[in-house]
């Protein structure tokens, strides 16, 4: 099965630079630039497998992922991986992998700088 990880960062040099590097490493990449993207592009786009957001945006990661929960569970559901990303671990992301794991959902946090071996791993394990 084809491993298609959605991007969503709105600093658009990192997005950029994130996304040519999973492609290199053998992923398929979709982007987006702010969470209120992420609820369409996974309801319309059925080949996802993966969801990397970062914390720090307008709609936020945590953010997006309780209104996914609240209003969406089962796009969530359909996932294999979700990752949270950030500089530095935060309170919020804590919180809400603590939220999700209460319903069934598995989230990882990780940080900017292991995000590529994060993925590499991801993309070499058969689901």
């Amino acid at each position: 099965m084809e491993k298609h990880i959605l991007v969503v960062d709105d600093n658009l040099t990192q997005l950029r630079i994130l996304a040519d590097q999973l492609v290199g490493i053998g992923a398929t990449v979709s982007t987006a630039t702010d969470g209120s993207e992420v609820t369409r592009m996974l309801t319309n786009t059925t080949s996802i497998t993966a969801l990397r957001l970062d914390t720090d945006m307008p709609m936020n990661g945590p953010e997006t992922l309780l209104a996914l929960l609240a209003q969406r569970k089962e796009v969530l559901e359909q996932l294999e991986k979700i990752c949270l990303c950030s500089h530095h671990v935060q309170d919020n992301m804590l919180a809400v992998r603590v939220q999700l794991a209460q319903s069934g959902i598995v989230i990882d946090v990780t940080s900017k700088g292991d995000e590529l071996p994060y993925w590499n791993t991801y993309l070499n394990t058969k689901q």
